[in-house]
């Protein structure tokens, strides 16, 4: 975050308790890739990770998070740093998927959904944390705009 943007404390006890609730996963692919084809998932994993298809993916996560702006308060915040930023705008949001998430992760939170979405640098996909039946429906909506799934990990 730049010192001209507008930020607020990051709430760090919130979020840890969130991470201990469970979760969904919005990815490329539409359910957990069976154990015996995990070498063509890594293989495909490292693909999908190479510019451009990476750039290609982050868009569509970000068009996805602008939408549920929408919707509902999103506070971000990029791992390491105390501060969020309340509800930027798409074209930073979009930059802070795509241009400045080389390494490290990006933390997504709906305050008033008290609901959280984590991105790693190295994951093709976003994990939901907490998200009530609305929110999920919403969710499968928005992904479903973007080719994306959302799925319930075993």
């Amino acid at each position: 975050m730049t010192d001209a943007e507008t930020t607020r404390p990051w709430p760090e006890t919130d979020v840890e308790a969130l991470l201990d609730t469970p979760y969904r996963i919005i990815d490329l692919f539409p359910r957990r890739v069976p154990e015996d084809r995990a070498k063509a998932y890594f293989r495909a994993e490292a693909w999908f990770l190479e510019p451009p298809r990476i750039k290609s993916l982050r868009q569509r996560q970000a068009a996805l998070l602008v939408r549920l702006g929408c919707y509902h308060r999103l506070w971000v915040n990029r791992s390491g740093e105390t501060d969020c930023l309340p509800e930027p705008e798409p074209a930073r949001l979009a930059a802070l998927l795509a241009d400045d998430f080389r390494i490290g992760a990006l933390s997504v939170l709906l305050p008033a959904e008290h609901a959280l979405i984590t991105i790693d640098a190295g994951d093709l996909y976003m994990t939901v944390y907490n998200a009530s039946d609305a929110l999920l429906t919403l969710l499968r909506e928005l992904a479903s705009a973007e080719g994306l799934f959302v799925w319930t990990p075993e």
